[in-house]
């Protein structure tokens, strides 16, 4: 009976966050909520990442368990820029991967919270999304963006002395300010799409499509949907 009262608290804390397409969270959500979320609710609307040793990592090792030595190899040069041995067990390559992972991810955490305390206010309200690089799927991002602040200079005596640096991982959730959304949602890439001719049926060349390289799913939890719905 307790591991069945267990397994109902996990499956009821799961359904506790859902995504919403960008359209239904527009409709749901009006401007003066958005303003509402400021600095002093970032802590109730907008709870920290799960540490990254939780469920991506355990994806990342079951990836590289499927990886032989010379793919492994492989795998660190072009993720972490990092030379290993071949006489190394594949056990060790892999234990030591996962480190660099997690290591990673916690620095890469830390700069993203730094930078949004520095750049969330009362007309930049934080925002919980799950991101996706469309142009590249596994390709971690790494920018910069000092959002309406500006930079400091003399015209801007009140913008940032430093700007803001964010790193992000495809798949995965995070708090960002509204304007750090709305800047990667307006990047945008050409994809060549092949042409076929209608009568003939044959190759006529390639169309240029422009697509969105990110898409940033608005997360909310069931708690702020019952506040909105109020």
């Amino acid at each position: 009976m307790a591991k069945a009262k267990n397994a109902k608290k996990k499956v009821a804390k799961k359904a506790d966050t859902i995504e919403i397409t960008q359209e239904e969270f527009e409709s749901a959500v009006s401007s003066a909520v958005q303003a509402a979320l400021t600095k002093e609710r970032l802590d109730k609307v907008a709870p920290k990442p799960l540490p990254a040793d939780i469920s991506d990592n355990v994806q990342l090792k079951t990836r590289l368990s499927s990886m032989n030595k010379s793919q492994l190899i492989q795998f660190a040069s072009d993720k972490f820029s990092l030379k290993v041995e071949p006489k190394l067990s594949e056990k060790v390559i892999i234990e030591n991967l996962l480190k660099l992972d997690k290591a990673s991810k916690s620095e890469a955490a830390t700069m993203n919270e730094e930078s949004l305390e520095k750049t969330i206010s009362e007309d930049d309200p934080p925002i919980k999304v799950r991101f996706f690089n469309l142009q590249s799927p596994e390709e971690v991002i790494n920018f910069a963006f000092p959002g309406p602040k500006g930079m400091k200079g003399p015209v801007n005596k009140n913008g940032h002395k430093k700007s803001p640096r964010y790193t992000l991982y495809p798949g995965e959730e995070y708090i960002l300010a509204l304007s750090v959304k709305d800047h990667l949602e307006s990047l945008t890439f050409t994809h060549y799409k092949t042409k076929i001719d209608p009568l003939t049926g044959q190759v006529a060349g390639n169309e240029p499509v422009l697509k969105p390289k990110y898409i940033l799913n608005p997360v909310i939890t069931k708690a702020q949907l019952l506040e909105l719905a109020k």
